[in-house]
């Protein structure tokens, strides 16, 4: 498969997922991943901000607790959601902080996608969901997704290493 058509594919999902519009299949049609697209609340800002001792610190917390991905390894053609949890403590009574997304792919050490958007970080823990649907005709082979959210104040970056297989039964 060109990068190209793989480029095209996920800048599409990249772009739709950061602003938290997916079209995905419902939940039932979707076994590995049952979640629904977009951001989620796990816990209010003031729990965060006790459990963090965010009072004593002055300054704003943003802390990426989780980035994974699932199911993997992922079959060409396959869906797989990619989800990261972030608590964020404003140091004043803010409504989250805005910033600039990030999302890379890299094949094999090269960059085959590479999206920015805008996004806000909301106070509380936070689950986002996205999911991206592989070409049928996605190279096998290790990728990663690079992801980097920067504001004036804060930031965070993750990495997940994935792997794409072709099934036998082509």
């Amino acid at each position: 498969m060109g990068h190209s058509t793989l480029i095209r594919a996920l800048l599409a999902a990249f772009a739709i997922a950061a602003s938290g519009c997916v079209a995905v299949p419902p939940p039932a049609q979707r076994p590995h991943n049952p979640q629904l697209p977009g951001p989620k609340l796990l816990a209010p800002a003031a729990e965060v901000a006790r459990e963090y001792a965010c009072a004593a610190r002055g300054k704003p917390l943003l802390v990426l607790e989780q980035s994974s991905i699932r199911p993997t390894p992922l079959a060409a053609g396959e869906e797989f959601a990619h989800r990261i949890v972030y608590a964020l403590c404003p140091a004043r009574r803010q409504n989250g902080a805005a910033g600039k997304l990030r999302t890379r792919i890299r094949f094999g050490g090269t960059v085959v996608v590479d999206d920015t958007a805008a996004y806000r970080v909301l106070p509380g823990r936070w689950a986002v969901d996205t999911f991206i649907a592989l070409p049928p005709e996605a190279a096998p082979g290790a990728y990663e997704i690079d992801l980097e959210f920067t504001s004036a104040q804060l930031s965070f970056a993750t990495r997940v290493p994935f792997s794409v297989w072709v099934p036998a039964t082509r």
